[in-house]
């Protein structure tokens, strides 16, 4: 599991083997912006940012 926050951009991108899950943190709530399928969704992701 790899995690990794842009500073740069508000949303983070959570990483595991599948899926991708973008969200931003709101204290005290975390919200989910998208869940990727990275074997199917991967252009889709690239083309958001």
């Amino acid at each position: 599991m790899e995690m990794r926050a842009d500073w740069a951009h508000p949303f983070r991108i959570l990483i595991d083997d599948v899926y991708k899950i973008i969200y931003y943190i709101d204290e005290p709530y975390i919200h989910i912006v998208g869940i990727f399928d990275c074997r199917q969704d991967i252009k889709k992701l690239k083309k958001l940012f």
